[in-house]
């Protein structure tokens, strides 16, 4: 019966076929297979057994085990629990064996390479079973295969020994099979059983690169190009590695195409559970010292080394040079090293954790002996867990190892190093040090995060043992969460402790989160430093000096060039990202747009590539604010987008009122109002409306209503921000123009006087040199003067808004204008301004039903016919600037039926407000009149 094995060993499994053809003639054989761990034995062997099987032998077999080594006859009693043994065999088998196994014994290293010999007490036992088995081969070839006979118990391996010397002429193949250890574990044995003329040895190996290939094609039904060479490159040709990894590759063909695997599929090897249950049963069936020395290389990495391991694992020299040479010849390791990543992988998450975390610190303790970089001991300190707890000398390496990962913008292994670092270290002042250290690099990444960790030292009373440069950065992250309570009580501590310090604290804070520490309704002394008599070179000094001097409109290039000597002298961390981010806003404010968003675009590179979300975040806002003042509202959108979905709304804090209130102003204005609502429902927390972020808010919500016709709301939230910009002495146009939409409302209710004065005291404030903010001033003032004045404001305005390159407010100066001219008869003039509005408009990307409220129509006077003649002549009144009370006087009527009426005017029109109304009603009514 032609009976075939797996295709790489045919050679020797018809060396064992020849063997047994001989034992049926009554010739007995004892065959020895050995090789390398994972070399095979256990298929050759399946497929012999399987093949006497089919000749009619009897086959019996036996696994030992290292677990059952104090077990007497241990492996011997597995041979008879066979179904196919002879009727009563076993029943006697088992009356011999019963008393003797219950005799526990001590098999230590010493018994184990010690002479084979039958007990004294045992001799009786051993004949008989040895005639048990050797009577079953009269009726039939006998086959006893015994597998991993290195982890024999004594009593057993005594048996085998008395089996072999007696089985010479009967019709029994006894077939061993173990592992080619360096050091052998029986090695009389060894020698009594190839001292016998009929014992025979089968030595297996490796697999070379033709044989991969072949198994390859037999298991997947091809092998493409370059596949036999990554699976040798991964198993060092390994037969139960290959195996393993074949299986993998198998089942994810079958994921990936779903259809037969001989034509489609993956022309990669694919290393998955099966591949990982080869490699532990490879390093575990070894020796004890197989599995340590392999746990060593995998902890080591590419600093394994022989003294290493020897030191790291309390081996001697001659068992680890074993172990890498049984790891070396399955296939496993090349040198010290694994061959391939995977297996290192496979091997550290095989190893108990426990016993991975004492590696791991002695190889800390054994690389800094040796001087290794801090980053490199840093790694087997984080791999300890919670042991490096004991082991202060470790701070120093993890510090280290943070500084060299921050050079390369590691920023979480940076985080991970001083996490360990804080937990290990006992010195209060140091402790203090490295926990500051790392919130300001959680802080990049997650200021939620680092509040957390903020709160916690705050509560230890960490930061008291900080230097005096580290401590206003934490404030400015208390307040950033609204913690003003904590801030000021540290603020407090440092007026205390360096009264010289006070001052440059103060104005750290004030530009570290922009005027929060105006927000404070009784400042501490440090709150209320002044620092306008701060001169020196800290770039902290010098923003908030560009700044003060772009908010007040100075007309020379002084805020500029202190902004940009800032920007350009600093590279980006926690320490100079706010001033930075100021000296952007002092651009930005003094309408240098071009340069700030170069400067913008820079350093947000610089932020990506130290994968500092927060930064990327805050310089999005910036970018954001540059588009509004261009009048790009879809970039607004774009960039506030981004920058919201970068960090979660509990990270923002009171921040969040920035890119939410430019995202309201922005919808609003393009006229999408149904998103602004949204935006408006969203949860923002109590605190921010205590700090600058919050008046923008009110600001951006009262201009939203006021464009809704909601205008005492809206009239309500922009003079609240007004007085609290008052109060905090933060009162600048140049940050909140709040006056200009406040006397558009005030207007909208009639309250032209109120407007007026609004207007004027905006203007005043802005300060004579040419600006944005004063081009939007002087509109808002020619809302308010009298019909002949408002051309001439108007147009001084256009020239300020289109040298600052602000189109949208630009737009709202040519509606303006275009109203006047009709006003004053000239229609071409007014036509051709609408004209230049409404391509503005365009561009901004307004949309054209706003566009329409907002444009004086050049239609006939039939348009106002659906007006009553009461509501025509207060409307005429209205449109000429004339107040509510005035057009009560006027028409002898009272100024509630004056409001009735203009709220049906509005309706009826289509306008929002009374700057709105079309001037045709001048000459409407007195046409009519």
């Amino acid at each position: 019966m032609e009976t075939r094995c797996c295709t790489e060993f045919q050679d020797q499994f018809d060396a064992l076929r020849s063997q047994y053809a001989a034992v049926t003639r009554g010739l007995g054989r004892v065959m020895m297979l050995d090789g390398p761990i994972g070399s095979g034995n256990v298929k050759l062997l399946r497929d012999f057994c399987a093949h006497a099987t089919a000749e009619g032998a009897l086959v019996l077999a036996a696994k030992c085990s290292r677990a059952e080594q104090a077990l007497p006859f241990g492996v011997v009693s597995q041979l008879f629990h066979n179904d196919a043994l002879p009727a009563g065999v076993a029943e006697e088998a088992y009356d011999l064996l019963g008393p003797h196994m219950l005799d526990a014994q001590d098999v230590g290293p010493g018994f184990a390479r010690g002479p084979v010999i039958v007990q004294q007490g045992h001799a009786r036992l051993v004949h008989r079973l040895v005639t048990l088995l050797l009577n079953l081969a009269q009726t039939r070839p006998l086959v006893i295969e015994i597998d991993d006979l290195q982890h024999a118990d004594g009593a057993s391996l005594g048996t085998v020994s008395y089996l072999q010397r007696r089985l010479r002429s009967t019709r029994t193949m006894l077939v061993l099979s173990g592992w080619n250890s360096p050091r052998p574990v029986h090695p009389l044995f060894d020698v009594e059983l190839f001292r016998q003329s009929y014992s025979n040895h089968i030595r297996l190996g490796t697999l070379d690169l033709d044989q991969i290939a072949d198994v390859a094609r037999t298991v997947l039904g091809s092998c493409p190009a370059g596949f036999a060479e990554s699976c040798l490159a991964v198993t060092g040709g390994g037969s139960l590695l290959l195996d393993g990894l074949l299986a993998d590759t198998l089942a994810a063909r079958s994921d990936v195409t779903g259809r037969d695997v001989a034509r489609t599929g993956l022309t990669v090897p694919v290393a998955g559970h099966t591949f990982s249950r080869s490699v532990v049963t490879c390093i575990h069936s070894g020796e004890p010292e197989l599995a340590e020395v392999a746990a060593g290389i995998a902890v080591l990495g590419t600093l394994s080394s022989v003294r290493r391991l020897v030191e790291l694992t309390n081996l001697g020299v001659q068992s680890v040079d074993e172990a890498l040479s049984a790891l070396a010849d399955s296939g496993l390791v090349l040198g010290v090293r694994f061959r391939a990543p995977v297996l290192r992988d496979i091997v550290l998450e095989s190893t108990a954790p426990r016993r991975r975390m004492e590696l791991n610190l002695r190889a800390a303790r054994l690389l800094t002996r040796e001087g290794a970089e801090a980053g490199v001991v840093a790694v087997h300190l984080l791999a300890a867990g919670d042991l490096v707890r004991d082991e202060p000398w470790a701070i120093e390496a993890l510090c280290d190892s943070a500084d060299q990962a921050l050079l390369n913008d590691q920023v979480h292994h940076a985080i991970e190093c001083l996490t360990v670092a804080r937990s290990v270290c006992g010195e209060p002042r140091r402790r203090a040090l490295v926990a500051a250290r790392l919130i300001h690099l959680v802080w990049r990444i997650n200021p939620s995060a680092a509040a957390q960790e903020l709160v916690s030292s705050y509560q230890a009373g960490e930061f008291r043992h900080l230097i005096d440069d580290e401590v206003p950065i934490l404030i400015g992250y208390l307040l950033w969460h609204g913690r003003f309570d904590e801030a000021a009580e540290l603020l407090d501590l440092v007026d205390e402790r360096a009264p010289r310090f006070a001052a440059q604290t103060a104005a750290e804070l004030s530009i570290g989160c922009p005027w929060l520490l105006a927000s404070r309704p009784e400042p501490s002394g440090v709150l209320s430093t002044s620092v306008g008599g701060l001169v020196d070179e800290q770039p902290v000094t010098r923003a908030i000096t560009a700044l003060t001097a772009a908010l007040k409109n100075s007309d020379d290039d002084t805020a500029a060039r202190i902004a940009r000597q800032v920007i350009q002298g600093c590279r980006l961390d926690h320490a100079t990202v706010t001033p930075v981010v100021v000296s952007l806003g002092a651009l930005i404010v003094g309408d240098r747009l071009e340069e700030a968003s170069r400067f913008c675009t820079l350093l947000w590179r610089e932020a990506s590539a130290q994968s500092a979300s927060t930064w990327q975040a805050q310089l999005e806002v910036m970018a954001a604010l540059i588009a509004l003042r261009r009048g790009d509202l879809a970039e607004v959108e774009r960039q506030v987008q981004t920058a919201m979905a970068r960090m979660s709304p509990q990270s923002w804090g009171v921040l969040i009122g920035a890119p939410l209130s430019l995202r309201l102003l922005a919808a609003s204005t393009a006229g999408r109002y149904r998103e602004a609502e949204e935006l408006l429902c969203q949860a923002v927390p109590q605190a921010m409306f205590d700090t600058i972020w919050g008046l923008l808010y009110l600001y951006a919500r009262g201009a939203h209503r006021l464009a809704t016709g909601h205008v005492y709301t809206a009239r309500d939230d922009l003079l609240e921000c007004g007085e609290k910009l008052v109060r905090w002495k933060l009162d600048l146009p140049a940050l909140i123009p709040w006056r200009s939409a406040a006397a558009q409302a005030e207007l909208a209710l009639g309250r032209r006087d109120h407007a007026r004065q609004l207007a004027e005291e905006q203007l005043r404030l802005v300060g004579p040199g040419p600006s944005r903010t004063r081009g939007i001033s002087l509109r808002t003032l020619a809302g308010v003067s009298d019909l002949v004045r408002r051309p001439s404001l108007l147009r001084s305005s256009g020239e300020m808004l289109e040298r600052c390159g602000d189109k949208l407010e630009l737009a709202h100066t040519h509606t303006e204008l275009s109203r006047a001219c009709r006003a004053l008869g000239d229609v071409d003039k007014a036509e051709t301004f609408a004209w230049r509005a409404g391509e503005l408009f365009d561009l901004c990307g307004v949309r054209r039903a706003v566009q329409e409220t907002s444009l004086p129509q050049a239609v006939p006077g039939d348009e106002f016919t659906s007006l009553s003649n009461a509501e025509r002549r207060v409307a005429s009144l209205a449109a000429q600037g004339h107040t509510n009370r005035e057009i009560s006087q006027q028409l002898f009527i009272t100024v509630s039926t004056v409001e009735q009426h203009l709220t049906r005017v509005y309706r009826k029109l289509n306008v929002h407000r009374r700057a709105h109304l079309p001037a045709e009603l001048v000459l409407d009514a007195g046409e009519s009149a």
